[in-house]
């Protein structure tokens, strides 16, 4: 049985206990063969220490250029922009050619 607590809907962790193989959420203590902790996802270190990212901890940048709207003349490519409705995935531009 799989089960997704949802951090945002009481599942936050509170406390873990390694020994015991069991984490305690907002929802009480939940136990597990696996217990699968994923972090809110954001920039790099490197990216939000330097000014790059906004208060939601990613990079807002020109879709058209990959500028950043913070630090012009800096680019930033990957996952840490925030370029609108843009998949994280390999995606080509509509007038690049696929080899």
């Amino acid at each position: 049985m799989i089960e997704w607590r949802q951090g945002s809907a009481g599942g936050r962790p509170l406390e873990l206990d390694v020994r015991g193989m069991r984490v305690r959420t907002e929802f009480g203590w939940e136990r597990g063969d696996v217990i699968n902790f994923i972090p809110a996802q954001q920039a790099g270190k490197v990216a939000r220490v330097s000014g790059l990212a906004d208060e939601s901890g990613w990079c807002p940048v020109h879709a058209e250029t990959f500028e950043s709207r913070h630090s012009p003349n800096v680019h930033l490519l990957g996952d840490a922009s925030l370029a609108g409705a843009m998949p994280k995935s390999r995606v080509l531009p509509p007038t690049a050619k696929q080899r």
